[in-house]
């Protein structure tokens, strides 16, 4: 495209929960349900395939099924539910499966934990000791599952723009390593609309030392209703690659959804990485 060396611009094809920056094949999709501690001596992490141990475990872990509607119910002829857990209670603290990988021997399961101290419970429900934990609804798999903590592999970056209303209809990526591919991502459509708008019209005239840092730029497409919201953004390295995986919260039962689409996208700058890059999305029920 004439625009120098040491960027990627890649669009990408759209599935409901993942794509990847180098268009190659992510994992198997998932889904993560809404309850998200376990009262109760906290077990290690759990592959559930069938409905009794389904049930037993929800009953075990004094799972409420008050306003879950049906996110509760799996499908174990065609799915199953893995689980992870927080090393010990702590119901200020939080786990969270990011992604998974399947390469046909094994399915692997990366996750992070945050500990997060506090005198006071952070469960205002209960006065039961509590850990957190992640179930996710994955499609059936006759393999092992290694559950791999990537907590010490995270990347911080710094977020610099996350909005859900002024993404871009196309899903793209952008990775910046110069100035060159910078002035032109940021004086051309989408990003030129993005930093038109008074929140984040300082980003587009800042100057960024490419030697050292890079930037990840993402617009994810547009999803049907407002119920369908970017969350949180995790980056880590894993295998010799760099991950990103955003949370995406999308409408289930009884959800209220304004009919207008929404078109989320973010642009974070961290340090310069020369690694492959993965992008995958973690998609969270409401």
């Amino acid at each position: 495209l004439g625009l120098g060396v040491g960027h990627t611009i890649v669009p990408v094809p759209v599935t409901k929960s993942s794509i990847s920056a180098q268009l190659r094949s992510l994992p198997t999709d998932f889904v993560s349900l809404r309850p998200h501690l376990h009262y109760g001596a906290p077990p290690s992490n759990i592959v559930i395939k069938d409905q009794k141990a389904w049930e037993d475990f929800l009953n075990q872990a004094r799972v409420s099924t008050v306003n879950v509607g049906d996110g509760l119910n799996v499908d174990f002829s065609k799915q199953m539910v893995l689980g992870v857990f927080f090393k010990a209670p702590n119901n200020c603290s939080s786990v969270k499966l990011l992604k998974l990988v399947l390469d046909g021997q094994k399915l692997r399961a990366e996750y992070i934990s945050d500990e997060r101290v506090s005198i006071q419970s952070c469960d205002p429900s209960s006065n039961l000791s509590s850990t957190p934990m992640n179930l996710v609804v994955v499609n059936r798999q006759d393999v092992s599952v290694e559950f791999v903590d990537v907590s010490a592999g995270r990347v911080s970056f710094t977020p610099l723009v996350q909005t859900n209303t002024l993404g871009f209809t196309i899903p793209i990526v952008h990775v910046v390593r110069d100035i060159d591919f910078w002035t032109s991502v940021k004086s051309t459509s989408p990003w030129n609309a993005v930093f038109a708008q008074a929140p984040f019209a300082e980003i587009g005239t800042r100057n960024f030392d490419f030697s050292n840092r890079m930037l990840i730029g993402e617009f994810i497409g547009k999803f049907n209703n407002s119920c369908y919201q970017l969350g949180e953004i995790y980056v880590w390295r894993s295998n010799n690659n760099l991950n990103v995986a955003r949370s995406t919260s999308f409408p289930v039962s009884n959800s209220v959804c304004a009919p207008e689409g929404s078109l989320p996208a973010y642009l974070i700058e961290l340090n310069r990485d020369e690694s492959n890059l993965e992008i995958s999305t973690i998609p969270n029920s409401l």
